[in-house]
């Protein structure tokens, strides 16, 4: 007799700050609610612990395990999980092109194009993913069904964190009459071409509004060869007044940020989803993105989508977003409305349907090699997420 289900996950490691640690964690958490077993693993020693969490070779396998490996393309222990007795399920949370990196000469370039040929190698596997951006890349990629069950952003808990003394305090540190405040979060990474936005800002600061700042918040670590040419070259502008590098923040932190944010602008040639984009729906700030990858998904027809990064064309909308109360209000409008898509019920019911479609074929899966159970679950006809 086959033993109860349970959700086994798998992560890189648990940080804080990080979506796929964050979705772990939901997941983690809804599953538990749900009356199902649940543990969460992680391949190296994350610093988010809000969780009951282990090393991956602390994991025991039981006959009614369901794996879900978080995938992002630059550790390589696929071999290690899917050599489990489990049916495995790849949760594809995109893995960033190499190109963009080589130019810096980052170290991990040849990590991410094995990742991106892994992904091809995972193929046979059960396939998740958290877009419909990555679930079309899934498909390319090989995997014959692949879920998309969303990311699960809370929505009060953004909202809530305004409130807090850390968001008061950012708030009051930077806060001045009249200024109009350049938000852009993320990683500061080449495929975010922060570069791209500095150029408009540039426009806008010196020809527009001198009365104007850029909040560029997020972390640099490791991206030094990216990071320093960029501060040099805002300092060779006259921008380091109004150029600012927070560096990474807690949530509390972020939330101030984003009620200082007059306008919210991402120039990224590369994002699998961009939870920054929907935060920024949800606290009511106008989105300039540049209409590449991921984005057109996740913004629909909210916002304002950009098929040119023309500087001059970004700080004119951008003006005009700060200056016309009535089409601010109509894009603000149709972001509340896109967001909606982006609900954490709505992602939770397909986290849900997902599970509901485990348990309904607990009762056809008896131990059996991970060969076998990889071929089961490869076979499971999934209910896409609509968009």
């Amino acid at each position: 007799m086959s033993e109860p289900l349970r959700l086994c996950q798998f992560a890189p490691a648990v940080n804080r700050g990080d979506a796929m640690s964050r979705q772990a964690i939901a997941m983690h958490l809804e599953a538990r609610a749900a009356g199902l077993e649940a543990a969460l693993f992680e391949f190296g020693h994350g610093d988010d612990n809000s969780v009951p969490k282990q090393l991956y070779d602390e994991y025991t396998p039981r006959s009614g395990d369901v794996i879900v490996l978080h995938y992002g393309g630059r550790r390589h222990y696929e071999d290690w999980v899917v050599r489990q007795p489990g049916r495995v399920y790849v949760y594809s949370h995109n893995v960033t092109p190499p190109h963009f990196f080589e130019r810096i000469g980052f170290p991990w370039v040849e990590a991410l194009y094995r990742g991106r040929d892994t992904l091809a190698g995972l193929s046979h596997l059960g396939g998740l993913a958290v877009s419909r951006y990555n679930q079309i890349e899934m498909l390319r990629a090989g995997f014959r069904d692949v879920r998309i069950i969303p990311l699960i952003i809370d929505f009060d808990a953004l909202q809530e964190a305004t409130h807090t003394p850390e968001a008061l305090e950012i708030v009051e540190r930077y806060h001045a009459d009249g200024v109009v405040n350049w938000l852009h979060v993320g990683r500061l990474v080449p495929s975010k071409r922060i570069e791209d936005i500095i150029r408009a800002f540039y426009i806008y600061h010196r020809h527009i509004n001198p009365n104007s700042r850029l909040f560029l918040v997020g972390s640099g670590r490791d991206m030094e060869a990216y990071t320093q040419p960029l501060c040099e070259w805002v300092n060779r502008l006259g921008l380091q007044q109004a150029v600012i590098f927070t560096g990474r923040v807690s949530d509390e932190a972020l939330a101030g940020f984003y009620k200082l944010a007059s306008l919210y602008v991402c120039m990224s040639e590369h994002e699998g989803f961009c939870v920054p984009l929907v935060e920024a729906m949800v606290h009511q700030i106008p989105v300039i993105a540049y209409r590449a990858a991921g984005i057109p998904y996740t913004m629909g027809d909210a916002g304002v989508l950009v098929e040119d990064k023309d500087p001059v064309l970004v700080a004119q909308i951008a003006h005009i977003l700060c200056t016309d109360r009535t089409y601010r209000e109509q894009i603000i409008a149709g972001q509340l409305a896109r967001a909606q898509v982006w609900h954490p019920d709505r992602a939770r019911e397909a986290f849900a349907a997902w599970l509901h479609t485990l348990m309904g074929n607990e009762h056809e899966h008896t131990q059996q090699t991970a060969h076998c159970h990889r071929a089961g679950a490869t076979s499971d006809r999934f209910r896409p997420f609509s968009l």
